[in-house]
């Protein structure tokens, strides 16, 4: 029971969107996690910044089992949160440890 993810087309439509994803509305429930990421990809190309979605992005390539694409997802979040911001220091801690989980799933024991 796929549901299909719409594409934004205006801005509008984008913060609806926004909501959706960020609500698990489409991911989670017996979706074609393919469309997900593709949409996903989509609103990043308008909000590249958007930790949210890289996060939500690295969790789906994480249930495709595409673990490094979600290692590399997981860095670029690394790369854009300030690390001297109190507010951003959940979002690094738990980036770090997806990484390590990754890591270990790579069998990376090094980087992990």
């Amino acid at each position: 029971l796929a549901t299909s993810v719409p594409k934004p087309s205006t801005e509008i439509d984008y913060i609806v969107f926004e909501d959706q994803i960020l609500s698990s509305q489409y991911v989670g429930v017996e979706l074609d996690f393919l469309k997900a990421i593709e949409s996903i990809s989509y609103a990043l190309e308008k909000d590249p910044d958007n930790i949210d979605f890289l996060q939500k992005l690295a969790s789906l390539y994480v249930k495709t089992n595409r673990i490094q694409d979600a290692v590399n997802i997981n860095l670029e979040i690394i790369g854009k949160v300030n690390p001297y911001n109190d507010q951003q220091a959940e979002i690094i801690f738990e980036t770090h440890k997806n990484l390590a989980e990754l890591f270990v799933q790579l069998e990376n024991f090094d980087e992990a």
